[in-house]
């Protein structure tokens, strides 16, 4: 019976978080335990009471204490993300510096979901975000010097497929309602809370043509010349700060509160990984980094009186890591003055840079 009991127990909580996106907490009452019949209940509680799971908590308070404190979001949303990706590799070259710089540009629709589950003062959150469109607003920069001698500046045609992906853990440590004290009469309530998360990001790149920006001449249009493919797996921790307080002007009559969240993370141990195919030299590039990375979310909501929350807000990301990188020519490079096949060169220097605005919005639901 304490089995069957504790069992039982885990399976309606389970089940509601299960079958949420059809049921609202007063449907699955209805579908679960206001179908047992009093005995049954009776039953059931006696057992949870033998095995001092509720002590003391009658079925209304069971309720209340479980079902009504899990907590449960869904959102879907449309962004705009701006920046870039791009690295830079030096290399001794006849008693010189060789260097080159590759820029990978972001300016890309995007559309993404969340869903948030947890009990305070924990929750579990999960975010993806894909592109709509392919094609960039930027170019792709390509820059080499010797020394410091620009010797040669192209740009070209970038489409992108973009994949990010987060997970976190939110705490939350402190609650209080009128954190301003006598500074505002209205109602208001803050919370900080510690954030541990896990962020993936994938970008790959379809670059076509070339156009020199020293010459001003154009070759291979429409051609493709070079694919790019970089992985950001960025683990952070963090501080989040939540605001909101009633909506007071009565002429707004479906409106329930409003409010703004702050979060900064830290991410110390940023890894990178980049694949770069020069098809027009047939070489591919390959290169690993380490570094850290920076995390700050800004946004503001206004929830509504039937639960759901409409959102508007800024999120940027920052990474700089530095590492090794290795050169192998898998045909004849035209660029060289011999055949290069098969050859490759290693442990080259290497710094992989990141800077992300994603502004977005988003319509969530809160059940």
């Amino acid at each position: 019976m304490k089995i069957y009991s504790l069992v039982l127990s885990l399976f309606l909580i389970l089940g509601f978080s299960l079958d949420v996106y059809a049921l609202s907490r007063g449907e699955f009452i209805t579908h679960t335990l206001d179908r047992l019949d009093h005995q049954g209940i009776e039953n059931i509680g006696r057992g949870i009471y033998q095995i001092g799971l509720f002590p003391n908590i009658e079925r209304e308070q069971f309720i209340e204490k479980t079902i009504d404190k899990i907590e449960f979001e869904l959102a879907i949303g449309m962004g705009y993300l701006y920046g870039y990706t791009n690295y830079e590799i030096d290399f001794p070259v006849d008693g010189y510096t060789g260097r080159s710089k590759l820029e990978f540009p972001f300016g890309n629709w995007l559309t993404g979901g969340s869903i948030l589950a947890g009990y305070y003062p924990l929750y579990l959150n999960f975010q993806g975000w894909t592109n709509i469109s392919k094609k960039t607003v930027g170019d792709m920069k390509d820059k080499d010097w010797l020394d410091s001698y620009l010797f040669s500046s192209t740009e070209s045609d970038a489409d992108a497929q973009m994949v990010i992906l987060d997970a976190n853990l939110l705490y939350n440590f402190w609650q209080g309602d009128n954190p301003w004290g006598d500074f505002s009469k209205i109602f208001q309530k803050g919370k900080v809370g510690f954030l541990i998360g896990y962020k993936y990001e994938n970008f790959k790149y379809d670059i076509t043509g070339v156009r020199d920006l020293l010459t001003g001449e154009s070759s291979y249009l429409g051609q493709k010349v070079l694919d790019y493919e970089v992985k950001y797996h960025i683990p952070y921790l963090g501080l989040r700060w939540y605001y909101f307080t009633d909506v007071i002007d009565k002429d707004i009559q479906f409106l329930e509160t409003w409010g703004v969240n702050v979060q900064v993370c830290g991410a110390p141990y940023v890894k990178v990984e980049d694949r770069d195919d020069h098809i027009l030299r047939n070489k591919v590039m390959q290169g690993k980094a380490k570094g850290y990375g920076l995390l700050i979310g800004l946004n503001t909501f206004l929830t509504t009186k039937n639960n759901w929350i409409w959102g508007l807000g800024l999120d940027y990301t920052g990474i700089w890591t530095d590492g090794k990188q290795n050169q192998y020519w898998y045909g004849n490079d035209p660029a060289g003055a011999g055949d290069e096949t098969g050859s490759s060169i290693e442990d080259i220097n290497l710094q992989i840079e990141s800077s992300q605005c994603l502004f977005w919005c988003s319509l969530q639901y809160t059940f």
